[in-house]
């Protein structure tokens, strides 16, 4: 097994799927690709070594690429929200995707791109030191590798919001395409959930509106249904009341980090009692500090 893993290190080996192949052909070892990357890293142990190692691999990787790679932190501040420019025109329902969705986090990190009669999604990886360069993953090829596919990942780079280079990467078997009613029901539901994280709606009527804009765009795609793939209130309440109250934990968090610093108000200054903190308060206090919308409102 070290001569293979040798062989992949001198460029003998072209790829992790190669190898893998070849450990499990002849040592009889079934692992994955994300193992053995794991495993050339040094960052297989657990606890301080294995900190250690993926610090000191992060370093290798940018002295070899020149490039810096920043933490997930970092990468969110870095972050630019550049339109992502798609030859040919927009039509309505095209609007919502044409910029960077949402992910499951609920962060700007998605690039949407047709293909093969319905959308490829990728996820953000890292940003160059300048903000200009993005790089891109499929996640679905992730997903294949993972339950046995073979084939690479597909990736894309973007810089200055243009796609450079191949728009239409080889993906790995088993990675399906995106029918287009899902991918803007997707969109519309998760920007529903950041509105109620951010404590700018609340999740009944964000709910509401999220099903009134299915509806507006229900009506520029002829014969596709979109209202059947919206979920129901039912479904999502818990989900969206456990965002608010994230975001009510979050404006409290604040207000007492301010008063520990010593920014009180001249009435906490002279001894008077507290007075309770309403939910109209804690909305506009969040609401000034919220970032902007990111989904493209439609015409």
């Amino acid at each position: 097994m070290r001569g293979h893993i040798e062989k992949y290190k001198d460029g003998t080996i072209g790829s992790l799927a190669e190898l893998r192949d070849i450990i499990e052909k002849e040592v009889g070892i079934v692992t994955s690709t994300s193992t053995l990357q794991r495993f050339l890293r040094g960052t297989w142990r657990r606890g301080r070594s294995r900190r250690n190692g993926r610090k000191e691999a992060t370093g290798s990787d940018a002295t070899q690429s020149g490039r810096k790679e920043g933490t997930a932190s970092a990468i969110k501040k870095k972050c630019v929200a550049s339109e992502v420019r798609i030859s040919g025109s927009l039509e309505r329902e095209d609007a919502i995707l044409s910029q960077r969705t949402l992910s499951r986090c609920l962060n700007e990190t998605i690039l949407t791109v047709e293909a093969d009669g319905g959308l490829r999604q990728y996820a953000q990886t890292n940003v160059s030191v300048d903000g200009r360069t993005v790089n891109y993953r499929c996640n679905n090829c992730i997903r294949a590798l993972r339950k046995g596919g073979k084939g690479p990942v597909a990736k894309i780079k973007t810089t200055d919001g243009e796609i450079v280079g191949d728009g239409q990467p080889k993906h790995a078997d088993g990675c399906a395409v995106i029918e287009k009613r899902v991918a803007l029901v997707r969109a519309v539901d998760r920007e529903c959930r950041r509105e109620v994280r951010l404590g700018r709606k609340a999740p009944q009527a964000a709910h509401i509106d999220g099903f009134e804009k299915i509806l507006t765009l229900e009506r520029g795609l002829r014969g596709n249904a979109l209202t059947e793939l919206y979920p129901s209130w039912m479904r999502v309440r818990r989900s969206l009341y456990a965002h608010r109250m994230f975001a009510r934990a979050g404006s409290s968090d604040r207000c007492r980090q301010s008063m520990h610093s010593g920014q009180n108000s001249p009435a906490d200054s002279t001894g008077m009692s507290e007075s309770p903190i309403s939910d109209d308060a804690v909305i506009s206090k969040l609401g000034q500090t919220s970032p902007s919308n990111v989904l493209v409102d439609v015409e």
